[in-house]
């Protein structure tokens, strides 16, 4: 298990951040449906978005599965509980009262659903639960881009009394090969078993572009993996295979998706695209994490600054998109510059909005799941 901080994960945290971030951007103008879908469309960033999807929300689920165990090494089952109540719950319940309101304000006048300002709307956004874009009611209880809290929430708090199984499973499955090339293939083909069943069992479509119950299998594999000793390290040797793997799943599944009739595969199709599916994630997830294990896990000189800062950019982020992408569409422009637009502006809010509002204020930094200023962020 591992005993220390991985700052190759803390990398890969940023990197994930990054590219849902780029998804998001990239939604406006590639989505059917959005909180906010302009008439300029792109193909390019429709396929962007799936290569995107494959691997972002995975990749987080899995580096927190890897998390929890680590911080289960150092904390009481309810010093870990509380932790995760002031990281996750916290920012969950501000961001569903302040941060999301907008979205759902932008997403009522853009659709001719309400006429006023934000101000005279912000009263209605308590009228029913919001259940889907489109719809009438706005109360964004899962908090929209915030699910992914409440989601890691829940699965930790399942989790918890299971600590003791979960190790004692990662060391039963790290003995049932030698090193080599048996163990990594296993690290690689094995979880996009269970993977590729929930796709073709239950549908791949959900919350971040998987089932849920996807996201399970990846945080529960993230657990595992961390769970004995060496199990990270396993990645690292397993990188070759796993991006070689990785590779070829996504160039496959992207064809298919783009470029071939679903019905040219008939009742094979599921099983096809649920196996890709499967097994060009997880594949991608080995890879990275590999790649981490190899060439970064070493301090860097913003390394810190970043990672506080992940949290609160990606609480951030999306409002931004939507009401930046909302006010540029008016503009006269190709969907790449707007999209170029939307990325650079709102970047830029929500960056500032973090080093102006929330870093330097303590009452802040808590309502955006940080720590005291002084003290190490860690997940």
């Amino acid at each position: 298990m591992l005993s220390k901080r991985h700052y190759g994960l803390d990398w890969l945290r940023i990197i994930a951040t990054a590219g849902i971030f780029l998804f998001h951007s990239g939604s406006p103008y590639a989505a059917e449906i959005w909180h906010f879908v302009s008439a300029s469309r792109s193909a390019g960033l429709e396929v962007l978005g799936a290569f995107l999807l494959l691997w972002t929300m995975p990749l987080l689920f899995v580096i927190s599965g890897i998390s929890m165990m680590i911080a289960a090494q150092s904390r009481t089952r309810p010093a870990l509980l509380l932790e995760r109540v002031k990281r996750l719950i916290v920012p969950l319940i501000f961001g569903i009262l302040v941060v999301v309101p907008p979205q759902v304000y932008v997403e009522r006048v853009s659709r001719g659903q309400f006429d006023g300002s934000f101000i005279s709307f912000y009263p209605h956004y308590f009228n029913a639960p919001y259940l889907e874009i489109g719809g009438t009611a706005n109360f964004a209880w899962m908090g929209l881009h915030l699910w992914y809290l409440l989601a890691l929430f829940v699965f930790t708090l399942a989790a918890l009394p299971l600590l003791g199984v979960l190790s004692r499973a990662a060391q039963w499955l790290a003995g049932l090969t030698q090193d080599g090339l048996p163990r990594r293939a296993m690290l690689v083909l094995l979880p996009p078993i269970p993977l590729a069943l929930v796709d073709v069992l239950l549908g791949p479509n959900g919350l971040g572009g998987w089932n849920m119950l996807s996201f399970v299998v990846y945080f529960l594999a993230g657990a595992l993996l961390a769970g004995r000793q060496g199990g990270v390290k396993a990645a690292g040797d397993a990188f070759g295979l796993a991006a070689i793997i990785a590779a070829i799943g996504i160039l496959s599944g992207l064809l298919l998706r783009f470029s071939v009739d679903s019905a040219t595969l008939g009742s094979a199709g599921p099983l096809v695209h649920g196996a890709l599916h499967g097994l060009s994630g997880w594949a991608s997830v080995i890879a990275l994490i590999g790649l981490a294990e190899r060439a970064l896990n070493k301090p860097g000189p913003y390394l810190e600054a970043a990672s506080e800062a992940v949290l609160p950019f990606y609480i951030l982020h999306q409002t931004w998109i939507v009401v930046v992408a909302y006010l540029v569409d008016g503009i006269s422009l190709s969907v790449w510059p707007k999209y170029a637009l939307v990325l650079g502006l709102s970047a830029a809010a929500s960056i500032a909005v973090y080093v102006i509002l929330v870093r330097p204020f303590g009452p802040v930094r808590l309502l955006f799941g940080l720590k005291p200023a002084g003290a190490a962020a860690r997940a």
